[in-house]
């Protein structure tokens, strides 16, 4: 079976972890926030987030050479897209 599409659709889960991490940081820095008052939902790995990230790359590489690329890319478009019509859908109710 090609893991081709699961690459692809884990690249946009696991990289909104990294973006995540950003706004837990200006959530606490800005608002006084804590990951435990009310936004771990951005910070699921804690701190471990950049490792996380390198151990997600580092499975990818070693599945690089069975995957196909336009596959994983096509899966990464379909999440994004799908993601963007779950947020316009609550935006519009």
């Amino acid at each position: 079976d090609d893991i081709s599409p699961i690459i692809g659709t884990l690249y946009v889960i696991e990289g909104s972890t990294l973006g995540g991490m950003h706004i837990s940081r200006a959530l606490t820095t800005h608002y006084g926030i804590s990951v435990t008052a009310g936004h771990s939902f951005f910070n699921p790995y804690g701190k471990a987030c950049k490792q996380h990230w390198q151990g997600f790359a580092k499975w990818v590489r070693e599945k690089e050479p069975i995957a196909n690329a336009s596959l994983a890319i096509e899966a990464a478009r379909r999440t994004f897209h799908q993601f963007r019509e779950c947020l316009l859908d609550v935006e519009r109710s």
